[in-house]
């Protein structure tokens, strides 16, 4: 006889939606059934959300997949995806693909040694994605192009938007309330007056989502304007699988793929001096009204000493719809610099490990070859 512990683990879940094929409503109950995060946030006999829970605004689960199971799950993109482009971003033919990536005439290219195989195995991260700096050579790539929530990846685009518009790094900005949109944040008071330059370093320094929303502000544009702006540019660059809807990353619905971050990451790294500089920063201070606020760089692989890397740049997201995510340029002795995306780690710890082993493992079994 059943226990009721196990009556209930096996209870049905109830199926919604009127006119969902039935085999979409079985892919919506498996992916109920798999996930606990979802779990957590919605009721299993009728998948309504559960109050308090991490649901936030979503009403039931078919509202998840109607806002961002699909873009994880293709077989929900059918029913509840989208009906129609979105006129205010503009896309490049997916077929171009990411202008950053485009082959360069390097002197060196690259040759895998004879029977190497990368173990993926050893990865918990759902994406990872190594290219050659110089060459633009694809050397590690795997779900590459399965759209992915970008958490605070997201800031890169809002660092580069912001420089487009003439960003005074010397002017000042206060902070508002509407700065305060959640997750980290530069923790000074509502009303303090900052540099841009402190702005920009805690936005991409120690991730704070209310200097990013800050910087957003500070171009003279809404933030709607803003974040039309950062899709515009996504969109000049070929970035066809990216959409921003926030300049912090707070937002699940900021997202893109493995292959379109590394794009972004050359793009940024390469072309502007403000964002790698802070991007290679290890630490900083914030000085206000006589107190300092002392910033650690969120990117371990910069601020570990013993790892023998040289960091170039590098950004770290997180939300708990998209696990943890990196992307970084760095070279190790051999000064072979390459661009390393990992998307949806488990842990924090796995992030930067991952990201190391994929690394070092190019490094090993590529040989640069004169061309």
């Amino acid at each position: 006889m059943l226990t009721t512990v196990s009556v209930l683990l096996f209870m049905p879940v109830a199926v919604h939606g009127a006119g969902v094929p039935q085999e979409v409503s079985r892919q919506l109950e498996k992916i109920y059934l798999s996930r606990r995060d979802l779990q957590q946030c919605f009721r299993p006999d009728d998948w309504t959300a559960i109050p308090s829970s991490k649901a936030g605004s979503l009403a039931d689960l078919e509202d998840w997949a109607r806002k961002y199971g699909y873009r994880e799950y293709p077989d929900l993109l059918a029913s509840y995806g989208p009906t129609g482009v979105d006129a205010a971003a503009p896309r490049i033919s997916p077929t171009a693909g990411p202008l950053p990536l485009k082959p360069t005439a390097a002197a060196y290219g690259t040759v895998l040694k004879n029977g190497a195989a990368f173990d993926f195995g050893r990865l918990t991260a759902r994406a990872v994605y190594v290219v050659d700096a110089a060459s633009r050579e694809v050397l590690l790539a795997r779900n590459s192009r399965d759209v992915r929530s970008l958490a605070s990846l997201t800031k890169l685009m809002t660092a580069a938007v912001a420089l487009d518009r003439k960003f005074s790094l010397g002017r000042t900005m206060t902070l508002t309330q509407d700065d305060e949109v959640g997750g980290a944040r530069l923790r000074v008071p509502v009303g303090s007056r900052l540099t841009n330059a402190d702005l920009f370093n805690a936005m991409l320094v120690g991730s704070a989502n209310n200097a990013a929303h800050a910087v957003a502000r500070s171009v003279g544009l809404t933030v709607p304007e803003f974040v039309k702006a950062m899709n515009a540019k996504a969109a000049g660059l070929g970035l066809a699988s990216t959409r921003f809807v926030d300049p912090t990353g707070i937002e699940a619905a900021n997202v893109s793929t493995a292959e379109d971050v590394a794009a972004l990451g050359l793009e940024v790294f390469e072309k502007y001096y403000e964002i790698r500089r802070s991007a290679s920063t290890a630490a900083c201070d914030v000085r206000l009204a006589g107190s300092v606020h002392h910033l650690t760089n969120t990117n371990e692989l910069l601020t570990d000493e013993n790892n023998g890397l040289v960091v170039t740049g590098g950004k770290t997201g997180y939300l708990d719809e998209s696990k943890w995510n990196l992307v970084v340029r760095m070279q190790d002795y051999r000064r072979k610099p390459v661009v390393v995306v990992i998307l949806g780690a488990e842990t924090k710890q796995q992030l930067f490990r991952e990201a190391e082993t994929a690394a070092k493992w190019v490094w090993d079994n590529y040989r640069w070859v004169k061309r």
